[in-house]
């Protein structure tokens, strides 16, 4: 660590203050006690050597083969004659333990009096002959003091400990940020170091801006509040920014020190400052302002998928000479190593929890199945351990653990039916319905419209509270291609347990398919939800839902609907999606729908005749179906033929030859018509418009369609394309200042090091 910091911390600790070690687990004291003896005697400590079960968890192996071993005893808050009984337990590993050690000591959190000490040697005797050879609390206080590089290295210790002293001595510099303070106190016991810290820190102070992303749970948060706790310890003032930059610019003094930060930035939280105030630009002009000044630091934490979309951000920065390589450190995702700290440390620290429900994970090495699990995430491992009151009794630690795993949606059910209002519930069951990721402007209206279902009439920004309450849990936020912020549901389980709530309820499942404005939903709606259920009621409310909204626009705002052309856009992949549902459910379907169903079919037989198809694929598909039901007119069958007859691409050549070949009566035209039109345009397409083949596959594709077609196209057409694509410049664009680095991966742990770190439970 740079040397600011020790000269920091070595006055700060006055000689009374004694610092808890309440945030540490066993495994993160003995990696402390490691590290501590190795500087204050120059050589070097494993940790976590044998397991706990051998009496060995810290020991130095000397050139000379001198075995010294060490072991830890995390235990403040309890009494003397429990330390005591430890100390007989330990006497007793002792003497099986082989090689036997050349030197022992015995190290714990306790505070020890002469007379506790001369005790426990005398229990520990003979491997250890004096006094000084036990180590307690006061003896720990001396080795920090004298190495406080090592306690900076050891996050979790120091920031605890400083905090805890600088809110009494210094109590008005934290007015501003208590609840920082207190959300540093809850989360710091689970954080799993994974040497990001001291990184970020370096980063900090060398660049000024810092931005910190990564998956949700990563830790991101805490580390950032951290190096917020370490700025205040060297006297800056903490400015936490909860509305917009604006707030920022406005109690900025590059006088004084002072520290900001932005926790995630490009969330969801601020999507009408974006909207409205240029606050990319703002923000970006903020960060030169804090790189200029010698006395302000500014961190920043955002989610990864939302940085990696934020392109008009990356351009503001470019334009003000600010370099996000330099500023950026990604949180890599969770190694198999942290998944075992994280699963651990929620039980270690968890209070609630008896020492045989946490002995359970032990069955059948069963912490390995959750550490392994595919849905594994902190949150479930969170929400398992503060929860497990409420599984049903007999069920074991590990059991509920797996269940949860299993079952990520049934997480959401509690907080959904008991924390959320009507107006987030109604919101969550919306964006389950939407396949993508939606913009505000178009959620409006169908969050209005199923509202007004409800018979409600909420307030106004009702929609944007009830987007506050989700945002980072229920759903989350992007600001993809630079448009405006999108938002969509943050976990697969949400709209698991999304469609499980609708086919129970299905008076919200008739609300939300009357409400739907966009067809995609009835997609979801449908395979999900109506399927299943096999009601009249909600097959009925599909068909009004289908003519509703059949000529809607899509959700998503980079694909509008061609203006004034029948059937849009989408209506052919819309109308074989109603065709399959009718073979689904043909006994539903009322005069109106199936007038309207004929209605549509005249528009597609119009659109294929004079235009050709916009979606050749569906239409197609559509016909042959049609054509297998012996539902295909005459009418239908030539207006399809004139649609593939206008096939203007490889792909769409390529699936006119396979329609050819697997249903040629699907045509009132023969092959040979279609060979002939396919040679005229290839010939056209090769000689004059060869840049638009994109490369080779397509060329290969479209020379296989010629000869399933039987169609002769000279060689040297063949030969100069071939030519032309090879010889084509490497588009591959140079990775850039700016862009974003690849992860490293870092050797991962064995489920040896798994075993013997979750054996501790069973002590």
């Amino acid at each position: 660590m740079p040397a600011r910091d020790g000269a920091c911390a070595s006055d700060m600790w006055e000689s009374t203050f004694v610092r808890s070690y309440k945030n540490l687990s066993d495994h993160d004291f003995e990696l402390l006690v490691a590290e501590l003896l190795g500087a204050d005697e120059g050589r070097v400590y494993e940790a976590f050597a044998r397991g706990a079960d051998g009496g060995v968890d810290v020991r130095s192996l000397g050139p000379d083969g001198c075995l010294d071993v060490v072991q830890c005893k995390h235990m403040e808050g309890s009494t003397f004659p429990q330390i005591r009984s430890k100390a007989r337990v330990e006497a007793t590993k002792l003497r099986k333990l082989d090689p036997q050690p050349n030197r022992y000591r015995f190290v714990t959190t306790h505070s020890l009096t002469p007379g506790n000490k001369t005790e426990l040697r005398k229990l520990l005797s003979p491997w250890i002959a004096s006094d000084d050879e036990i180590i307690g609390a006061e003896d720990l206080e001396l080795l920090l003091n004298r190495h406080v590089a090592v306690e900076r290295n050891h996050v979790k210790l120091w920031i605890s400990n400083f905090a805890l002293l600088d809110r009494v001595l210094h109590s008005a510099t934290w007015v501003r940020s208590e609840r920082m303070l207190e959300e540093i106190a809850e989360t710091l016991p689970r954080f799993v170091d994974t040497g990001a810290y001291g990184v970020a820190s370096d980063r900090l102070h060398s660049e000024k801006v810092l931005v910190l992303s990564g998956p949700p749970g990563i830790g991101k948060t805490t580390i950032a509040r951290m190096l917020v706790a370490d700025a205040v310890s060297k006297g800056y003032e903490p400015i936490e920014i909860s509305e917009d930059i604006e707030e920022a610019h406005s109690v900025l003094e590059e006088s004084r020190l002072q520290v900001f930060i932005y926790d995630d930035f490009l969330g969801a939280t601020f999507l009408h400052n974006r909207l409205t105030k240029n606050e990319d630009k703002r923000l970006a002009t903020f960060m030169r302002r804090c790189r200029r000044s010698k006395n302000t630091l500014f961190i920043l934490t955002t989610r990864e998928h939302i940085l990696q979309q934020a392109r008009s951000w990356y351009e503001e920065l470019d334009r003000l000479d600010l370099p996000l390589s330099r500023l950026l450190i990604e949180l890599r995702s969770y190694s198999r190593r942290e998944r075992g700290l994280i699963l651990y440390n929620h039980l270690f620290h968890n209070q609630e929890l008896t020492k045989p429900q946490k002995r359970s994970m032990l069955r059948n090495a069963g912490y390995l199945e959750v550490v392994d699990h595919p849905n594994y995430n902190p949150r479930i491992i969170e929400y398992t351990t503060a929860n497990y009151s409420a599984a049903p009794q007999g069920t074991s630690t590990l059991d509920f653990a797996l269940w949860n795993l299993d079952h990520p949606e049934r997480i959401w059910q509690h907080a959904f039916t008991q924390q959320l209002d009507d107006d987030c519930r109604d919101l969550v069951l919306i964006l389950s319905s939407i396949p993508s990721a939606i913009t505000v402007s178009r959620l409006h209206p169908v969050f209005d419209a199923v509202v007004a279902e409800r018979g409600r009439r909420p307030p106004q920004g009702a929609l944007r509270q009830a987007l506050r309450v989700l945002d980072d849990s229920f759903t989350r936020a992007s600001n993809r291609w630079a448009h405006e912020p999108e938002i969509e549901i943050a976990n697969p389980s949400v709209s698991d347990f999304a469609a499980s709530w609708l086919r129970e309820n299905t008076t919200d499942a008739r609300q939300l398919l009357d409400g739907a404005i966009y067809f995609e939903q009835l997609e979801w709606l449908e395979a999900q939800v109506v399927r299943a259920s096999k009601t009249v009621t909600l097959q009925e409310a599909l068909e009004r839902a289908f003519m509703r909204t059949f000529d809607a626009g899509p959700p998503t705002w980079w694909f509008d609907r061609a203006p004034s052309a029948p059937l849009g856009r989408y209506g052919e992949a819309r109308l074989l999606f109603i065709r399959r549902v009718r073979r689904r459910a043909p006994s539903v379907g009322s005069e109106l729908f199936n007038e309207w169903w004929k209605e549509q079919m005249k528009l597609a037989v119009e659109l294929w005749r004079t235009t050709g198809a916009h979606d050749l694929a569906s239409a197609l598909t559509l016909a042959r179906a049609l054509l297998e039901d012996e539902q295909l007119s005459s009418d239908e069958q030539s207006a399809i033929t004139a649609a593939a007859m206008a096939a203007d691409s490889t792909s769409d050549w390529s699936l006119v030859v396979s329609v050819i070949a697997d249903s040629p009566s699907l045509f009132d035209e023969d092959a040979r018509a279609f060979s002939a039109r396919f040679r005229e345009w290839a010939e056209d397409r090769l000689s004059n418009s060869i840049e638009e083949v994109s490369d080779l596959e397509e060329l290969y594709e479209l020379e296989a369609a010629a000869e399933s077609l039987g169609v002769p196209i000279t060689s040297h057409l063949w030969s100069s394309a071939y030519d032309d694509i090879s010889n084509r410049p490497n588009d591959e664009v140079p990775q850039g200042e700016n862009s974003i680095r690849p992860r490293i991966e870092v050797e991962d742990a064995t489920d040896g090091e798994l075993r013997r770190l979750f054996s501790r439970l069973g002590e």
